[in-house]
């Protein structure tokens, strides 16, 4: 029986601290930085003040009743994890790609899309989870570490 709590509270003890650093790696748009409002890579439009790297866990909240802006990404983007709330978006321009390991998904009605053409926005999920969205033909990703 004591073995049995004991293990218990092991188990309780490893998913608290796995939530902690999760929480800590959380980065949370915000936008409305003043003339970059909606920009991706401006440091003081995310909770973080930083913009996300590879080991951030994104969200992409509703924001109409704060700011009123969702990010749109330019460039080449990844993150951990990202997920789109409901009411919330993302715009891809200018052949952006944006690659996340571990793909947590959107809330019904989040939404992913491509500007100027929304026809061109491309999802491929490889095996181990991994999401890269992309606008027309995919460019060559950069090398696995």
């Amino acid at each position: 029986m004591k073995k049995q709590i004991h293990l218990s509270l092991l188990s309780l003890l490893v998913t608290l601290i796995t939530t902690h650093l999760v929480a800590q790696n959380e980065n949370i748009w915000r936008g409305g930085k003043p003339g970059h409002p909606s920009d991706w890579n401006i440091a003081a439009n995310w909770s973080k003040h930083r913009v996300p790297n590879e080991l951030d866990h994104v969200v992409i909240p509703n924001t109409n009743t704060t700011t009123q802006t969702y990010p749109f990404i330019t460039g080449e983007v990844t993150v951990e994890t990202l997920f789109i709330e409901s009411g919330a978006e993302i715009v891809l321009r200018d052949h952006a790609m944006l690659v996340v390991r571990r793909w947590r998904g959107c809330d019904e009605g989040g939404t992913l899309r491509s500007e100027p053409d929304p026809h061109a926005l491309r999802i491929d999920v490889n095996n181990n989870g991994e999401a890269v969205a992309y606008q027309g033909i995919r460019r060559q990703q950069k090398a696995s570490r």
